[in-house]
C-alpha cells in the first residue's frame, strides 16, 4: 500500500504541472491552432468531478491532483478563447456546467459513479484527438505542446498502477482510457504523416483538378478562345 500511496502522490505532483508546458507556449505565441479548446473544457469538467470524488471518499492525492489540474485547465481556456464575448460565455457556461457536476458527484450512490468516472479518460480527449488527427494528416503546424502530452501519459501511467493496486475500477478505468489516448495524441504530435499516405494537402485530389480543368477549357472555346496547354513540372496546365 506504501507502494501505491507513493505513485498517487507521484502522479498527484507531477500533475500539477501537467499544463505548464502549454501555459507557456500559449502566453509566448498567442497561437491555438491545432489545440482543442473543447479537449481542454472537459478535461477541467473531469478534474472537478474527480476532484468532488476526492473530497467525497477522502482521497488527498486526489484532491491535490485535480485542484491544479482544474486551475491549469481554467489558464488554458482563458489563453486559448478569443478575448471578448466568447471568452466570457465559455468560461460562464463552463462554471454553471462544473457546478452541476460537483453537486452530481457528491450526491448520487458511489458504485454510479464508477462507469461515468471511468469515461472521463476518453471523454476528455476525443476532442483533441479529432484536432491532432486533421493537423497530422494535413501537415499543418501545431500549437500543441508536446511536454505536456509527456507528462500526461506518464501521470496517467502511475494513476493506472495506483487504481489497480488499491481496486478502485473508477481510477484504474479512467487511467487506462487516459494513457491509451494520450499516447495516440503525443505520437502524432511527433511524428510526420508518412509520403506514401499521399500528396501535398495543399493540392486538389485529381479528381477535383481535373473538373476545374474541364469547366474552365469549356469557358475558353465559348468565348470563341482555344486553350493553350504548357508542359509544367510533367503535367499539362492549361494557360
Amino acid at each position: 500500500m506504501l507502494l501505491a500511496s507513493s505513485a498517487a502522490y507521484t502522479a498527484a505532483v507531477l500533475g500539477c504541472f501537467i499544463a505548464v508546458p502549454q501555459i507557456v507556449l500559449l502566453a509566448r505565441t498567442r497561437d491555438a491552432g491545432g489545440l482543442s479548446v473543447r479537449s481542454w473544457e472537459i478535461g477541467s469538467l473531469s478534474a472537478t468531478a474527480w476532484l468532488a470524488y476526492g473530497l467525497r471518499v477522502d482521497d488527498p492525492p486526489q484532491i491535490l491532483a485535480n485542484t491544479c489540474a482544474l486551475a491549469g485547465g481554467l489558464v488554458v481556456m482563458w489563453l486559448a478563447l478569443e478575448p471578448g464575448g466568447r471568452r466570457r460565455r465559455e468560461l460562464r457556461a463552463f462554471g454553471v456546467v462544473a457546478g452541476l457536476v460537483g453537486l452530481a458527484v457528491v450526491t448520487v450512490p458511489l458504485p454510479w459513479l464508477t462507469a461515468p468516472l471511468a469515461a472521463t479518460g476518453i471523454a476528455s480527449r476525443l476532442p483533441q484527438l479529432r484536432v491532432t488527427a486533421a493537423t497530422w494528416w494535413n501537415r499543418r503546424s501545431s500549437s500543441v505542446a508536446v511536454g505536456t502530452w509527456v507528462m500526461t501519459v506518464s501521470v496517467a501511467s502511475l494513476w493506472l498502477f495506483y487504481g489497480v493496486a488499491i481496486h478502485d475500477l473508477a481510477i484504474a478505468g479512467s487511467a487506462t482510457l487516459s494513457v491509451s489516448t494520450a499516447a495516440l495524441i503525443l505520437a502524432a504530435e511527433t511524428s510526420a504523416r508518412p509520403a506514401w499516405l499521399g500528396g501535398s494537402s495543399d493540392r486538389l485530389p485529381a479528381s477535383v483538378a481535373d473538373v476545374v480543368d474541364v469547366q474552365e477549357t469549356a469557358a475558353l472555346e465559348l468565348r470563341g478562345e482555344r486553350p493553350v496547354m504548357e508542359l509544367v513540372t510533367g503535367e499539362l496546365v492549361t494557360l
